[in-house]
């Protein structure tokens, strides 16, 4: 699964292939989770979207779709 899974991201143009698996598969509850997750980031939807998260300093930040952008 973890082959498929860097094999998948890479052939959409993922850099860090394997840090996103390592990212990924403990974030996933089931089998299917982690595959509709790998689908989404292989359609090119940020990582920190797909996790739900990101790390800064230390720090844990929950994001959402809309939260980086600018409002104006």
């Amino acid at each position: 699964m973890k082959n498929w899974i860097i094999d998948r991201l890479r052939n959409e143009g993922c850099i860090f292939t394997e840090v996103e698996t390592q990212l990924l598969i403990p974030q996933a509850g089931t089998i299917e989770d982690l595959m509709k997750m790998v689908e989404i980031r292989a359609s090119g939807v940020p990582l920190e979207y797909v996790l739900g998260f990101t790390k800064f300093c230390g720090l844990r930040i929950e994001v959402e779709r809309d939260r980086f952008c600018d409002p104006f």
